[in-house]
């Protein structure tokens, strides 16, 4: 099954003590040559209806905002799964610039400051939002993903969507991800361990035996898991298997092993180039 996402404006939404403020900080962002998808909230109640209706994918706050602690209100979205990574941004006036890096820890990205110019921060929230929307897996990587559970399958292709990666294909059983290897080549291989046709092993040495076919040698293989004890894990490193992601895991996790094993996987390229 090959999944297609449209690419769409980044979904952003604007918190501010003068709603007058923020349609004038507005005006600036339409001038940028990134597009977002800006919605102005005006209290904490559209604020917390937002964030359980909709799919924010950037935050920007004010740093004196009058009707919450605004330090409680980042914790909060902090603990979030769901907004765990998402970019905040907080609006201050000039003198209380260098402020929120004293909260590092609540990842705070930037900061831009009253009076408004697009010359203070255009280019720098530019640049945020081209990171945020720029592929954790490049762009031209086919990936094949194998489970036998369809809600882990669902959850998958969910997951792929969300990092905005489009070339992949899932299958149930062993027998269909070798027919699947044998029409094309892929990049990054996500496999269950336990199979009813057999473990993900056997499409291991399936794929490392095709030694002349150079993508498929220098392929990326994780296992999903729920098995992890060190007998196991010592399995997965005879079989050069870049990673491992325990079941059940956020898409977060999910993230993160993606972005620690495409990094490690290409280290290992360098030196054994």
């Amino acid at each position: 099954m090959l999944v297609m996402k449209k690419v769409e404006p980044m979904k952003t939404m604007m918190l501010l003590n003068l709603e007058e403020e923020a349609r004038e900080l507005s005006t600036h962002f339409n001038n940028l040559k990134i597009k977002t998808n800006l919605s102005i909230v005006k209290n904490m109640d559209e604020f917390v209806s937002s964030l359980s209706t909709e799919n924010i994918e950037c935050f920007i706050l004010d740093w004196n905002y009058n009707h919450y602690p605004i330090v409680d209100l980042v914790e909060k979205i902090r603990k979030s799964a769901k907004y765990k990574k998402t970019p905040i941004v907080f609006v201050t006036d000039k003198k209380d610039a260098r402020i929120p890096i004293q909260y590092s820890a609540l990842n705070v990205e930037m900061v831009i400051p009253r009076p408004f110019s697009p010359a203070d921060f255009g280019d720098s929230f530019t640049q945020l939002l081209e990171q945020k929307s720029s592929s954790v897996i490049p762009e031209n990587y086919e990936v094949l993903i194998l489970d036998n559970n369809k809600d882990i399958l669902e959850i998958m292709v969910d997951y792929m969507d969300k990092l905005g990666h489009t070339r992949f294909q899932t299958c149930s059983s062993i027998a269909e991800a070798k027919k699947n290897i044998d029409k094309k080549d892929f990049d990054i291989f996500l496999l269950d361990w336990n199979l009813d046709d057999g473990t993900c092993i056997d499409l291991i040495d399936y794929v490392r035996s095709k030694k002349e076919n150079k993508r498929l040698a220098e392929s990326l293989i994780m296992v999903i898991t729920g098995r992890n004890d060190v007998e196991d894990i010592m399995t997965l490193v005879q079989y050069n298997v870049c990673d491992h992601i325990i079941k059940p895991f956020d898409f977060n996790e999910f993230e993160d092993k993606i972005i620690y094993a495409l990094d490690k996987h290409k280290k290992n390229l360098r030196k054994g180039a």
